[in-house]
């Protein structure tokens, strides 16, 4: 008789026992003193028998879902903090729910009641339809300026350096900040000269590109009589055009004729050599003739005296005359010595 009161008394403490650590879950803050702009996470560990999640994540090893936090609960209080994850996890008969969030007030935050089943059946395709209401106690966000009692600003400091370094140190960042400045310095002024000396210092690709220029010249001066005159100055530009976008720079096949002067200053550095300035002045002349040729028929300037001037036609012998001053320019920014004259 005696023992089966003891057994009965167990099964009453037992049942007692798992009553109370249903009823009464167990909350902490992690940290324990959080202060604005902190990032901090509030645990909410409680044993429930009420199944929350759904049958297929459901386990007795273990599961988790990511809740959604931006939820009307957390919402609710986002003028005093940012819920910026929220999980849910099962061991067991045991949950915990964990959000972390950010505090922007002092004072107390208290999240409003709320049902936790819901939450998952929002966060999720499953999840059961009863509902479990959860209270999460308030907590504190403190205030470093009451927590220092500092009402003033903190006096610049120097920075700490093991004695003996401070010589070191300095000489080392006049250092970094002269190479630093150098460099700075290169780039700036001397990209272009860069891309000037690279492209013209490959001898044996101007060359290349040089005879590949002259032998078109040749062959549109030979095919010439099947060009009106506005076409033989559109096909001489391309020949020039494609040669100075290989030579110099891509810029050369859109430039206009009244931009090529400044490009060719660009590319050379800042400044042209007397021998270069020659040189690019009789290109943009030959480019500017074309221009009127192509464009200029029947305006008023083509009208105007001497017609051997201003007529938009090119004269008897211009044809052979354009083609081979523009092989003699071609010619002269082929090398990087002064040469002026086809030899």
């Amino acid at each position: 008789m005696k023992r089966l009161i003891l057994i009965l008394l167990s099964t009453v403490f037992c049942l007692s026992v798992f009553s109370q650590s249903d009823s009464e879950p167990v909350q902490f803050l992690v940290p324990g003193i959080v202060c604005i702009g902190d990032t901090a996470e509030i645990k909410y560990v409680f044993k429930s028998s009420s199944e929350l999640f759904s049958s297929e994540s459901s386990d007795l090893n273990g599961s988790s879902i990511e809740l959604s936090s931006d939820a009307s609960v957390f919402m609710a209080l986002q003028d005093k903090c940012s819920v910026i994850k929220a999980v849910l996890e099962k061991r067991g008969y045991e949950y915990t729910l964990s959000l972390t969030f950010v505090p922007w007030q002092t004072g107390w935050i208290d999240f409003p009641e709320f049902d936790l089943a819901s939450l998952v059946r929002l966060s999720s395709s499953g999840g059961k339809t009863s509902s479990f209401v959860v209270d999460l106690k308030p907590v504190m966000i403190e205030s470093i300026v009451e927590k220092t009692h500092a009402d003033t600003f903190c006096p610049p400091a120097a920075p700490l350096v093991v004695p003996g370094t401070t010589a070191f140190l300095v000489i080392l960042s006049a250092a970094l900040v002269l190479v630093v400045s150098a460099l700075i310095f290169i780039l700036v002024k001397f990209s272009s000269i860069a891309l000037f000396l690279r492209n013209s210092g490959s001898g044996r690709y101007a060359s290349k590109i040089y005879r590949i220029a002259k032998k078109q010249l040749k062959k549109l001066l030979r095919n010439s009589d099947g060009y009106s005159d506005a076409e033989f100055c559109c096909e001489l530009q391309k020949i020039m055009r494609d040669y100075l976008g290989k030579r110099f720079s891509p810029s050369f096949l859109v430039v206009s004729v009244s931009s090529m002067h400044s490009e060719f200053e660009r590319i050379s550095g800042g400044e042209l050599l007397d021998w270069q300035a020659e040189a690019a002045e009789r290109i943009i002349q030959i480019f500017s003739r074309c221009d009127y040729i192509r464009f200029a028929r029947g305006s008023v300037d083509s009208k105007r005296q001497p017609e051997s001037l201003y007529a938009a036609a090119l004269s008897e012998q211009e044809r052979e005359s354009l083609a081979d001053n523009a092989e003699k320019a071609l010619f002269a920014v082929s090398s990087d010595s002064p040469i002026t004259e086809k030899q």
